[in-house]
């Protein structure tokens, strides 16, 4: 049998779409006879064009967050989107990484590349088939709707919003969204709920690309002191962990916390969500798609802190809807959540039954059978 060529395009706009990209790479080479491209296409032409791209997103969300919203709600006017994906720069950039790595199939994780694809593929310029991987648990409308053989959703509430869009629901898969290999094992804690002598809070305040925590290390000094203000009996019933990524000048200013209660540890960047995650009843993140669907997977449940416009707020009402998450808007809304879950256990319970029912730890390895038996 020929190795089966993959080509798996990303954008480097936050870090989710990379992250599901290498998850997905992983679960092919596991199952063997494939050779796996992963690229950004703008990558190829220029280093600096990846991180305009996430740079002028930040600035969007950061300067003007209620057109961000507007624009990834509704779409741009006169359908500039499309117009924008159908230019003949960039139908090149992506023909010209077709031609180089000849794949039998794309599989995007981001709407850009994949509408680019979906383009070519239409006026039959070496692409066959064409798979779209959505990141996040809500959907805006810049997903093409045709020329695609087929899409990787969170949830069936996104199943049912792209059957209403026009896709066909037997080319639309409910997979999750793509997690790293080490996920798979993910049990189910349902058999050890109940009150513990610590609840266990993560908190992530930084990732592999900051940008998008800038206003939650803001806050997170604001945060520590509201902790350290609980009373006695509730911080000798928490345990603390914060994740702040690649930040060394912050977590030099939490360590002197660390006296302030037992149980308080600070991590710098980590490759072990996974184990991190099995250790906690909750974690405080901002609702990014995929530090989301890897709480699910675990059976975490969540408080969402500083959510941003678009993708991040059309998150919380997912997970708001079923019951898995609340809200953390500012430090003082954490520190009530923390001492009302401590006072009532079940509140913990319940999330965290309801996140592991969510959640699809095997994820990456259903879809990458699902594309090679199409192939």
């Amino acid at each position: 049998m020929d190795f089966e060529r993959i080509l798996i395009p990303y954008l480097s706009v936050g870090s989710g779409h990379e992250i599901a990209a290498r998850a997905i790479e992983q679960a092919l080479k596991k199952i063997g006879k494939t050779e796996v491209y992963l690229l950004d296409p703008f990558a190829t032409i220029s280093d600096t064009i990846p991180l305009l791209l996430d740079k002028l997103q930040l600035l969007s969300i950061s300067l003007v967050p209620g057109l961000y919203d507007a624009l990834w709600r509704q779409g741009t006017p006169g359908n500039l989107f499309e117009r924008f994906a159908e230019l003949t720069p960039l139908q090149e950039i992506i023909a010209s990484v077709v031609e180089e790595y000849h794949p039998d199939a794309i599989i995007a994780t981001h709407v850009l590349p994949c509408a680019l694809a979906a383009n070519l593929k239409e006026r039959n310029q070496g692409i066959e088939r064409v798979y779209g991987v959505v990141t996040d648990f809500d959907l805006h409308s810049y997903w093409p709707t045709s020329e695609i053989d087929g899409y990787f959703v969170a949830h069936n509430d996104l199943k049912n919003l792209l059957f209403y869009r026009g896709v066909n629901p037997s080319i639309v898969h409910v997979t999750g969204i793509p997690l790293r290999s080490n996920f798979e094992r993910a049990v189910n804690k349902s058999r050890t709920l109940g009150r513990k002598n610590k609840l266990r809070v993560s908190i992530v305040a930084g990732g592999l690309r900051g940008g998008a925590y800038v206003k939650v290390r803001h806050d997170i000094i604001n945060l520590l002191t509201e902790l350290t203000n609980l009373s006695q009996r509730y911080r000798d019933s928490l345990s603390v962990k914060i994740i702040l990524g690649k930040s060394v000048e912050l977590k030099e200013k939490l360590i002197s916390y660390q006296s302030s209660f037992a149980g308080f540890d600070v991590l710098g960047f980590t490759e072990n969500m996974y184990e991190i995650l099995m250790a906690s009843d909750l974690l405080v993140c901002k609702p990014g798609g995929l530090i989301v669907a890897e709480a699910l997977a675990c059976g975490v449940g969540l408080i969402l802190f500083h959510p941003g416009p678009g993708q991040e707020r059309g998150n919380v009402h997912f997970l708001a809807r079923h019951g898995v998450a609340m809200c953390g808007e500012s430090p003082e809304d954490i520190a009530r959540v923390i001492r009302m879950c401590i006072d009532d256990w079940f509140i913990v319970d319940e999330m965290k039954a309801k996140a592991y029912r969510l959640g699809k730890p095997k994820s990456a390895m259903q879809l990458a059978k699902i594309v090679l038996s199409n192939v």
